[in-house]
């Protein structure tokens, strides 16, 4: 079902002020890049009765080894892609979804580059395949 945009509400909508929604943190004073790596996280969700049911947060963990004298770790996201599937694994056909909430966070825990995804629909029930493309560059501070 296609709704019709109401313009009168775009209108009148106030953006909330956001200028500083979060604590601001500055950054150290960084020394030289002493190496940097790229890592793909890989997420499926499959549907029906003997999986768990799509749609819910999914974390992973990649180990990974610091260049000697490389104390900050700096990830960023470069490239995400996700879409709803069949559920086949071996042949996924895509299948058109309404877009329920698409997230995505990377951290850095110790010697791990944790990457957390989330795609659904409204009612959280299609499979769905999901992968993030992470640049993790190496500081001395």
């Amino acid at each position: 079902m296609t709704e019709k945009l109401n313009e009168s509400k775009v209108e009148s909508y106030v953006l909330p002020d956001e200028t500083y929604p979060h604590e601001v943190q500055s950054l150290p004073v960084l020394g030289p890049v002493l190496g940097g790596t790229i890592l793909q996280f890989g997420f499926h969700n499959q549907s029906g009765p003997d999986h768990l049911k799509p749609g819910r947060p999914m974390e992973q963990r990649k180990r990974i080894t610091r260049p000697a004298g490389a104390n900050w770790t700096l990830v960023g996201i470069s490239g995400i892609n996700a879409c709803f599937t069949d559920g086949n694994l071996s042949s996924p056909k895509l299948r058109e979804r309404p877009l329920g909430q698409l997230f995505v966070d990377t951290s850095v825990q110790g010697d791990d580059i944790i990457c957390k995804m989330r795609l659904t629909d409204e009612n959280a029930d299609d499979a769905c395949m999901m992968s993030v493309t992470v640049h993790v560059l190496f500081f001395q501070a």
